[in-house]
């Protein structure tokens, strides 16, 4: 293969646009002993990826069996939780105010309004009973 062909097919995998074929070409153009000095750094990836698809396992793999029981009570501990949750966020709703807290609310505001009237009635009096004592400059 030419040096031109195996740029294209090396620019082309790296890419992720090679097909099998394209890729096996590659594989067995480095497989050989003579090879273009800009390619050998690629050479030991593409043996690598050959030694590599020859490995095998020969063990049998089993995955252990999980009992029905196992299963029944990890799913009837999940409805109880999701249960549990649901019950208390319907029932307990610590943030919503009580109805002596309304009241209390209610209150403080009322007394708050009353007090500020009072406050302002009572400078109206002193500035009048000022006015009322002091005599009366312009008339002299």
């Amino acid at each position: 293969m030419e040096s031109k062909q195996v740029k294209i097919l090396l620019d082309k995998f790296f890419e992720g646009k090679t097909t099998l074929r394209e890729e096996r070409l590659l594989e067995i153009y480095f497989q050989q002993d003579e090879i273009a000095d800009a390619f050998v750094p690629f050479q030991p990836y593409f043996v690598h990826t050959r030694s590599v698809q020859s490995v095998s396992i020969d063990k049998q793999l089993s995955l252990p069996n999980k009992s029905f029981l196992s299963v029944m009570e990890k799913r009837i501990a999940s409805v109880a939780a999701i249960g549990l949750a649901v019950f208390s966020l319907t029932v307990f709703d610590f943030n919503k105010p009580t109805e002596e807290e309304l009241a209390f609310a209610a209150f403080k505001e009322n007394m708050f309004l009353v007090s500020n009237q009072l406050n302002r009635a009572q400078q109206d009096i002193t500035y009048i009973n000022y006015l009322y004592n002091t005599p009366n400059q312009s008339k002299k």
